[in-house]
């Protein structure tokens, strides 16, 4: 203790702590410039990668909202995703069980077993691995059931613009082609005129 007050009392240990610091800021200088281009070049390269994601969702959605069929490949797809995901999270657990088990039993055994030395850590090293893909497959399930609904969604504005458009401009024609009237035309006086 006695050492280390002598040490930061004396003169050589200030002088190099000054030096210590101009070097420092000297280094700092040099490389300020050169850090802020590589984190721009880091930024530019994110956003252009983030731009690319986001077209082709829209370009997804896109295709969603314009064919049906597609709407009805993409449930099923994320469907399968949310099987795969519990799938995996069970196993996942399951292997968590089966590394707690080996473990316990190396426990009671009282001896340096093979499960105890490789088995049971691999087992856990295997749940982590198959729960983290299972964390992935729920993520992508979650990411095209929002691309699902946001296509459904503009189908259905789609949809309730050319209901107001035809009821605006062509009131007396049939109510839908789904649900004809029995007269065939209806009468002006009850048409709903609805804001969109």
């Amino acid at each position: 203790m006695r050492d280390l007050l002598n040490e930061l009392m004396s003169v050589r240990f200030w002088v190099a702590v000054v030096v210590v610091g101009l070097l420092v800021n000297l280094a700092a200088m040099w490389l300020n410039p050169r850090l802020e281009r590589i984190g721009g070049a880091l930024s530019g390269t994110i956003r252009r990668r983030n731009q690319a994601r986001a077209d082709r969702r829209a370009a997804m959605v896109a295709r969603v909202a314009a064919d049906p069929s597609v709407q009805v490949i993409v449930q099923f797809n994320e469907m399968r995703m949310r099987l795969i995901s519990i799938t995996l999270l069970v196993f996942g657990f399951t292997l968590g069980q089966i590394s707690i088990g080996l473990k316990f039993v190396g426990v009671f055994s009282r001896s340096d077993t093979i499960a105890d030395q490789w088995l049971a850590p691999s087992c856990l090293a295997l749940a982590a691995l198959v729960l983290s893909l299972a964390f992935y497959s729920f993520l992508e399930a979650t990411r095209l059931n929002s691309i699902l609904l946001e296509g459904r969604r503009r189908t259905s504005h789609r949809g309730a613009v050319r209901e107001a458009a035809r009821v605006v401009v062509c009131p007396n024609l049939k109510s839908s082609p789904r649900s004809p009237s029995r007269e065939g035309l209806l009468k002006p006086s009850l048409v709903k005129y609805h804001s969109v």
